[in-house]
């Protein structure tokens, strides 16, 4: 929920007076606590807190160097942290200070967690902006004439920007035909999202995108113990969930009642009992009343983890209640209709006196493969290929023919398709160099199943998933954790050999392995997963959008959402929207703020 801004005049002229007083207006609604801010010449930073006890740790000003950040960090930044005695312990920020005095650039890469930093070195004048490695933490900039402006939101971006608005009819272009090509660009003409993995440095000369962070795809792990790989995944993902919980407090978790979201239930409920004896653990499920298995499940869970359970019923939710201000919290028009619903499963953590969500997202991504069968066809295991793609929809869900497309993309697509379209352009051009005697180059990943696991995070379509999941959250007064995204688990299961995460058609070998005896033999096993999209479609049927098939519902949808989208910052821009906002959400001691 805490978030960032700030705005630098690269030739050095000093900005004026209250250059950052609309950008904290547009992050009002992210339920800050207090704003700390700094301006001095060129440069003004601003950091918005979630918790009033973040303001003296977020922001640091040390001789020629100033920092700002927002997010987590799970360890040390930097060795003076061990110089302080039990009285006074150096802040994170001034940690960071520390290490850019050594790394520079390469600061971003040296840090874990999930957060947006920027840097501003006074004495040569120049800006370092950069995110976590994974994306979770988006950041948005802009660069017009000779000023650098930058925020946690676009809308932020958009309000000191001149014009203030203007939308990017490229990106709504490919929202209509459900294109996934770009991973910087916004719905915001000339405002960008910071790629995950790089640092934007900024001087007089311009500004460069420098990679901070870079996955290995040649990196391997090799054991013939096989109890060692499990031992060492339950420590990274034990660890995974522990840097993720607060000290005290309220966690909710969001629990299906599958394999991932029960591990990370588990995981916290054990490391709670174990470390943390003032922080309370609840679970929360988004269920159907179509599926009663999914709420046994569910149950089971809680009952042999002895905790709370609240159930959300997707038929209770009104897709339609409060659209258009998700719109203007998203920035963009939804790209999955469960947004809608998981709104509501945010608004009841809150209501619940959480602030902190645990999720299971992104375990079916890095922890299962579908494209590993393409593996073992290359290798000329053909009847093993054959075999596991028998198995694949028996016992790790999944439809057949979906389980072959993707696998024929893996077969005959390079690295950096981004759609369809660019795919079937491709094979046209390859028909014709294969006809010509030519040769495409080599992909980056050498397997297909590190390629997919890569795409599954880092793809523009599931960057945008999680940039939609953090704003949408953050409006609700919550910050979803995704231990599963964790740099360290992924590395690792990157140079895992695939078979160490699935095998005989069973995904989730390592982390069935690890939770074992965390959880009921009924969880470990289960195979099945409950899919709500009939439900949720036919949800939508009900209020309004009725129509033949599930397919021209979902259209219907989205035609409906890029309309009211369209219809929101057509109408108000950042700028209009700022100040229906502030009276919607911003209360008296917040605007005051902490100065």
């Amino acid at each position: 929920m805490s978030a960032v801004a700030g705005m630098v005049d690269l030739s050095g002229a000093a900005l004026p007076s209250g250059a950052l007083e609309p950008m904290r207006r547009l992050l009002a609604h992210r339920n800050v606590a207090g704003i700390t801010r700094w301006q001095q010449g060129a440069c003004a930073l601003l950091h918005a807190a979630s918790d009033a006890g973040e303001t003296a740790t977020r922001l640091s000003v040390a001789d020629d160097v100033v920092a700002v950040w927002a997010g987590r960090l799970d360890q040390p930044a930097s060795p003076v942290a061990q110089r302080g005695d039990d009285h006074v312990w150096p802040s994170t920020a001034e940690q960071i200070i520390d290490l850019y005095r050594r790394e520079h650039a390469g600061t971003p890469g040296r840090l874990l967690g999930d957060f947006v930093l920027a840097l501003w070195d006074r004495r040569i004048g120049r800006l370092y902006l950069a995110g976590d490695p994974i994306g979770v933490k988006p950041l948005y900039y802009a660069h017009r004439g000779d000023r650098l402006i930058f925020a946690s939101e676009a809308k932020a971006v958009a309000a000191v920007m001149s014009p203030p608005y203007a939308p990017d009819y490229i990106s709504l272009s490919d929202f209509e035909r459900q294109r996934f090509r770009s991973i910087d660009r916004t719905f915001f003409e000339g405002i960008r999202r910071l790629p995950s993995g790089s640092c934007l440095r900024a001087d007089a000369d311009g500004i460069e995108l420098i990679p901070s962070w870079r996955i290995d795809p040649l990196s391997r792990i090799e054991s013939a113990d096989r109890s060692a790989l499990v031992a060492d995944f339950r420590r990274l993902f034990l660890d995974a969930v522990r840097v993720r919980l607060p000290r005290s407090g309220r966690v909710v978790v969001a629990l299906s009642g599958g394999v991932d979201s029960s591990s990370v239930l588990a995981a916290a409920v054990n490391i709670q009992r174990s470390e943390r004896p003032h922080l309370s653990i609840e679970a929360i499920s988004l269920l159907s009343r179509e599926l009663p298995d999914e709420r046994s499940f569910a149950r089971q869970v809680c009952d042999h983890l002895g905790v709370a359970h609240t159930p959300l019923y997707v038929e209770d939710v009104d897709p339609l209640d409060g659209l258009e201000r998700m719109l203007w919290c998203e920035e963009s028009p939804l790209y999955d209709v469960v947004d809608v619903f998981y709104q509501a499963l945010y608004r009841r953590a809150r209501a619940m006196g959480a602030r902190v969500i645990l999720s299971g997202g992104w375990g079916d991504q890095v922890l299962t493969s579908q494209a590993y069968p393409v593996d073992l066809f290359r290798q000329g295991l053909w009847r093993q290929s054959l075999r596991e793609l028998r198995l694949l929809p028996k016992n790790d869900g999944g439809r057949l023919p979906d389980i072959l497309r993707v696998c024929l993309r893996y077969l005959l697509l390079p690295q950096g398709i981004p759609d369809k379209y660019e795919g079937l352009r491709h094979l046209i051009r390859r028909a014709r160099q294969v006809c010509s005697g030519g040769r495409t180059p080599d992909a980056a990943f050498p397997m297909a199943s590190q390629r997919e696991l890569y795409d599954g995070i880092f793809s523009p379509h599931k960057q945008r998933l999680l940039e939609c999941l953090e704003r949408g959250a953050a409006c609700n007064g919550v910050e979803v954790r995704l231990p599963f995204l964790d740099r360290r688990l992924v590395e690792c299961l990157m140079a895992l050999p695939v078979q160490e995460r699935i095998r005989d058609g069973l995904g989730k070998q390592l982390l069935r392995g690890a939770v074992a005896d965390l959880l009921p033999a009924s969880i470990i096993r289960r195979t099945t997963k409950g899919d709500f999209t009939h439900i949720i479609l036919a949800r939508l049927g009900a209020v309004g959008f009725s129509a033949p098939t599930l397919g021209e519902v979902n259209r219907l949808w989205n035609a409906h959402v890029l309309k009211v989208w369209k219809e929101v910052w057509n109408a108000h821009g950042a700028r209009g929207a700022q100040g229906r906002e502030q009276k919607e959400t911003l209360s008296t001691a917040e605007a005051d703020g902490v100065w």
